[in-house]
C-alpha cells in the first residue's frame, strides 16, 4: 500500500506530460528525473545534464498534426525505415494480401460489369458469338482471370469464417488451411475453366 501511494505523484506527472509537445516532453522528463534524483541525494543534480532542444520556438509552436513527417525526417537526416523489403514472404501475409486484392478485384469488376451492361446496347446472343470468335487461348486466359480470384476469395473467406469460430488459430493449423485453400482454389479454378 505504501509503494502505490509513493508512485501517485510520478503517475500524475506522467499523465500531465502527455499533453506537452514531444520536444518539450524530452526536456521536461529529463528535468523531472533530475529533480526526483536530487530529492533523495545530498547534493542537487548538476545543470549540465539538461539537454538542449534541436527545435526552434516556431517548430515547437506548430501543432503536431500540421508537421510534415517526411520533411522533418529529411531535415534531421533520419533514414527512411525499410518496411516490406526486409521481411520474408510467409503463407499468412501472402494469403492475407491476396484475399484483399482478389476481393477488391471481384467486387470492382462485378459492379463495373453490372453497371455498364444496361448501357452497352449489346444483346446476349451477340456477346456469345463474339466470345466464340476469339482464339481459344485468349478465352482460356479470360476464364482463368475471372475464375481464380472468385474461387480463391470464396475459399479463403470460408477459412476466415472458420477463424471467427476460434478454430484453427494455431500456427500449424493456419499454414495447413492455407495450403488447403491453395489446393481447393486450383481444383475449383480448373473446374470452372472446363465449363
Amino acid at each position: 500500500m505504501l509503494a502505490s501511494r509513493s508512485l501517485l505523484p510520478v503517475r500524475a506527472a506522467g499523465s500531465a506530460m502527455r499533453l506537452i509537445h514531444p520536444a518539450l516532453l524530452a526536456q521536461r522528463s529529463s528535468t523531472v528525473a533530475l529533480v526526483q534524483r536530487s530529492r533523495f541525494g545530498t547534493t542537487p543534480a548538476p545543470k549540465s545534464h539538461q539537454t538542449k532542444s534541436k527545435f526552434t520556438t516556431e517548430e515547437l509552436a506548430t501543432p503536431t498534426l500540421q508537421v510534415d513527417p517526411f520533411d522533418k525526417s529529411e531535415r534531421l537526416g533520419r533514414p527512411m525505415s525499410p518496411h516490406l523489403t526486409i521481411y520474408q514472404p510467409q503463407m499468412t501475409s501472402v494469403l492475407s494480401i491476396a484475399t484483399r486484392v482478389t476481393g477488391a478485384a471481384v467486387g470492382g469488376l462485378t459492379y463495373l460489369a453490372l453497371g455498364l451492361y444496361p448501357f452497352a446496347g449489346v444483346d446476349s446472343a451477340a456477346m456469345a458469338n463474339t466470345l466464340h470468335s476469339l482464339p481459344p487461348s485468349l478465352v482460356l486466359a479470360a476464364k482463368v482471370a475471372v475464375a481464380f480470384p472468385l474461387v480463391f476469395h470464396t475459399f479463403n473467406g470460408c477459412r476466415h469464417l472458420l477463424w471467427d469460430t476460434t478454430h484453427g488459430l494455431t500456427n500449424q493449423a493456419v499454414i495447413q488451411t492455407g495450403y488447403a485453400v491453395l489446393a481447393l482454389t486450383t481444383l475449383g479454378t480448373a473446374g470452372l475453366v472446363m465449363l
